[in-house]
């Protein structure tokens, strides 16, 4: 009986072993195809993917030191990554990447330490933000896309607001687009500057605050757009008058484009635009 008893206490103590010991083997499998999963993200560039996977694993397992370690690598990887990215001046994908490390940094405590502080990843987010719109800035000023190109430098002052240099570039910006409007409408084409004016004079409080100064008012705007006004509504007058319905109807439209509340023009319009249709049916 004695005998019994002790053959199935040993029998027990070893089922338990076992059973215990492959706990550990499926623990440490599980383990390693989590790493294997988050390096094989982190070599497709998903580096988002790679870092949360490594997260996870690390606060399922706190007293793991490998994993750890294994998310510090990776972390220190895609800082890496950026700042590849950043040498080449491919200032989009290392602001992405930057982005990525500082939206998730507060996870990195449990990583162990890091060669960089999250005061230095926003150092370069902002660098490449700006460096970036700097480049926008001037393909849209290239295109003539002036409103496009103020809202960029805006936009960034805004996320910035205490960068005197970004807020000078701004100003630099609004005192270069007023003078793609005069340059217009020194070459007559008084539609063109209009359309500038009124888009300064909507976006004028956005940037009347910034320090310097801008170096028009917004009387200043008012009475250059009120001269191309004056122009085009009497070029429109004269084509009438001449009976080219067709040359006044288009000029008048030009105006409309700038000022499309000007009551005195749209009523003009129609009444040329019902001539014409006369003409046409005689």
């Amino acid at each position: 009986m004695r005998m019994r008893r002790y053959f199935f206490g040993w029998a027990a103590l070893a089922l338990a072993g076992f059973l215990a010991a492959g706990c550990v083997s499926t623990h440490r499998a599980e383990l390693e195809q989590g790493s294997a999963s988050a390096n094989a993200a982190l070599a497709a560039g998903e580096y988002e993917k790679a870092m949360a996977s490594y997260r996870d694993l690390v606060f399922k397992n706190p007293k793991d030191e490998k994993l750890k370690s294994e998310y510090r690598e990776t972390v220190e990887a895609v800082k890496q990554s950026a700042d590849r990215a950043y040498l080449q001046k491919n200032y989009a994908r290392a602001g992405r990447v930057y982005g990525v490390l500082v939206a998730n940094f507060s996870d990195f405590s449990v990583a162990g330490r890091l060669s960089f502080t999250r005061l230095a990843l926003e150092k370069k987010l902002k660098e490449c933000r700006t460096a970036l719109g700097a480049v926008q800035y001037e393909q849209e000023m290239r295109s003539g896309n002036y409103e496009r190109a103020l809202g960029i430098c805006q936009a960034l002052a805004k996320d910035y607001p205490g960068d005197v240099e970004l807020a000078s570039a701004c100003v630099r910006a609004e005192n270069e687009v007023k003078a793609a409007g005069d340059k217009a409408r020194a070459e007559a084409d008084f539609s063109r500057a209009g359309i500038i004016y009124a888009m300064l004079l909507r976006n004028y409080g956005s940037f009347k605050s910034l320090p310097p100064r801008v170096t028009f008012s917004q009387a200043d705007l008012a009475k250059s757009m009120a001269g191309c006004r004056d122009v085009l509504t009497k070029k429109g007058l004269a084509e009438y008058r001449k009976g080219n319905l067709t040359a006044a109807i288009a000029v008048w439209e030009s105006l409309l484009s700038f000022d499309p509340d000007n009551a005195e023009i749209k009523k003009a319009v129609e009444t040329a635009r019902a001539q014409a249709g006369k003409l046409i049916k005689k």
